[in-house]
């Protein structure tokens, strides 16, 4: 029961990025090398995560969660007693829930990106970027990557440990 109710909650949230996962995780299988199909995951993984740590780090830079309009307030509606921020972000889910029904699951979609030249432009690049590629074997790719996060964490570390108190000077 345990794995039954798992795979529910994962086919209602993962909808959207589990056929392009398991498009990711079938190449990397075919691809015929073990680093090439580590390579493909990695890049897949950090391409799922970049977006939130941007977004962690203009929260940081920004201090975001000092700002009253980012907090949101309490609003009562009839009986209810509800919070400004749940109360847009489940109008704006409802509006996605349209959309994906209006759009037949964006199905309907591919005609768009057809007329727009987006379809041809992917596969422009997907060509540009595999023809780049081939001359580079992926070990080298990977320990490039690996040396820019090691890089990343200790400067992160340095800047961390090095900062003055905020209530001294001199």
């Amino acid at each position: 029961m345990t794995t039954f109710c798992l795979g529910a909650v994962y086919g209602f949230a993962g909808f959207c990025s589990g056929p392009i996962l398991g498009a990711v995780l079938t190449v990397a299988a075919s691809s015929g090398s073990a680093l090439r199909g580590a390579g493909l995951l990695a890049t897949y993984a950090a391409g799922m995560a970049a977006p939130l740590f941007l977004l962690a780090l203009l929260w940081d830079r920004l201090d975001l969660g000092h700002h009253r309009w980012l907090r949101g307030r309490g609003v009562s509606l009839g009986g209810l007693r509800l919070h400004t921020t749940n109360l847009l972000s489940g109008m704006m889910f409802v509006a996605i829930g349209f959309l994906l029904i209006a759009s037949e699951g964006t199905s309907g979609l591919e005609a768009l990106y057809a007329s727009g030249g987006a379809a041809d432009l992917t596969f422009s690049a997907d060509r540009r970027v595999e023809a780049l590629s081939e001359g580079v074997p992926i070990s080298v790719t990977l320990a490039v990557l690996g040396v820019l996060l090691a890089g990343s964490l200790v400067y992160g570390f340095l800047r961390r440990y090095t900062k003055k108190p905020a209530g001294r000077r001199g």
